[in-house]
């Protein structure tokens, strides 16, 4: 069966295709561009995407007080009764929006709505 498999001789490779090939990518215009502040791979025609921790905060838009904070977008969504994604697009954009009267917070009126945005924040 496999009689070589043991077999302590070291296979002699040729480096030098290997050394040339390596000097020519390396001679080859950079696959990453900075577009916008962000990094953009050419190759894949997409920004790079940072997949770092990340936490929400529900800001009041009058007083500026934090109402709450979660430590995911699925969090911030489920207790906003929203799609994640728009969690993400609201915290993106900063634009403020109508707090649910459903739902609770601190300091929270009678009134039906409170003008309320998310705030970002990203672990760097």
């Amino acid at each position: 069966m496999n009689n070589n498999r043991l077999s302590t001789s070291i296979p002699k490779i040729n480096s030098t295709p290997l050394i040339s090939e390596i000097e020519e990518f390396l001679k080859q215009p950079s696959n990453y561009e900075i577009r916008d502040g962000k990094l953009f791979i050419l190759s894949l025609n997409r920004f790079r995407v940072y997949n770092s921790a990340v936490s929400i905060l529900l800001v009041d838009a009058n007083t500026d007080e934090t109402i709450k904070s979660f430590l995911s977008l699925a969090e911030c969504a489920r207790y906003l009764g929203i799609a994640r994604s728009t969690v993400n697009n609201r915290a993106l954009k900063g634009k403020s929006f109508l707090l649910p009267a459903t739902v609770e917070c601190k300091g929270a009126s009678k009134e039906k709505g409170r003008l309320v945005y998310l705030r970002l924040l990203t672990a760097d």
